[in-house]
């Protein structure tokens, strides 16, 4: 259960005025316009016509048919430390302007962001106000492009002359993305280590951490009976499921775990009923 009493366990949410909202949808529209042709077919997060479902749909079929065709997978699951609020602002400014933002935009959003300031309530008492320096502002219509963007690049410097992952149809498919919820596809236990080596250090470079503790990788080796020997890879646990988007997972390829934690879920829900 999460601690209330651990600082670490708080995230920053931004209050902004309606008025600044209705306002923000302008520069949102043009820095759409610029930026959306940027972002990798890969995400899906904050990405018009796509959702949780398409990428837990994709990572089900990759399952299936790596055990169909007998071919070993290594699938991990990233976890990042506080992604939204360790962005670099000036990595960030930089980012836009190398994708072809227009100065005048990227400079509107310094002011926005370089201008601000936070105070921290606590038992009633307001501190006083002081300036942050890192991070978008969660509750900003902006946030979730910039974010996109910001970590879009991360995945470039990555994938750069990386030559390993999943070829299905002529196509090879090494990531998938949901805003910071990330995924890595593997052929063996090296290429995994390596690739998520390589992501790491240039994520720290651009100020996010991969929690390594939280991350997870699974086997799909129908071969092997997906390796049960195997307990850790690249300091990873490995696991058998993974609670994916909101949808349990397996190495297996079928669907009767989620569906039995679906029914708890739900028995658990109409219990809570009856003391109505």
């Amino acid at each position: 259960m999460t601690s209330t009493k651990m600082c670490s366990n708080y995230r920053l949410i931004a209050l902004i005025p309606h008025a600044s909202k209705i306002l923000l949808h302008v520069p949102n529209e043009r820095l759409k316009s610029y930026l959306s042709k940027e972002i990798a077919r890969e995400q899906a997060g904050f990405v018009k016509g796509k959702g949780t479902r398409e990428q837990i749909l994709i990572v089900r079929q990759i399952i299936e048919k790596s055990r169909e065709y007998n071919k070993a997978i290594y699938i991990c699951f990233v976890d990042f430390s506080k992604a939204f609020d360790s962005v670099k602002w000036p990595k960030l400014w930089k980012t836009l302007l190398e994708m072809g933002t227009p100065k005048h935009l990227v400079h509107l959003l310094r002011c926005l962001y370089e201008d601000g300031t936070a105070s921290v309530k606590a038992d009633g008492t307001l501190s006083n106000p002081f300036h942050l320096s890192a991070g978008v502002r969660q509750g900003c219509i902006i946030s979730p492009l910039l974010f996109n963007i910001y970590t879009e690049i991360i995945m470039r410097r990555t994938l750069e002359t990386w030559k390993d992952g999943i070829v299905i149809g002529g196509q090879r498919i090494s990531n998938l993305r949901y805003a910071d919820d990330t995924t890595l596809f593997a052929t063996s236990i090296r290429h995994m280590e390596d690739f998520l080596q390589k992501m790491e250090d240039v994520s720290l470079e651009f100020g996010l951490k991969i929690n390594r503790s939280k991350t997870k990788v699974m086997i799909v080796d129908r071969m092997n009976n997906n390796l049960p020997e195997v307990s850790k890879i690249a300091n990873c646990e490995v696991v058998q499921s993974y609670v994916y988007l909101g949808a349990l997972v397996s190495n297996n390829g079928g669907c009767i775990d989620e569906i039995k934690r679906r029914m708890a879920i739900s028995r658990s829900a109409m219990d809570k009923l009856q003391k109505i």
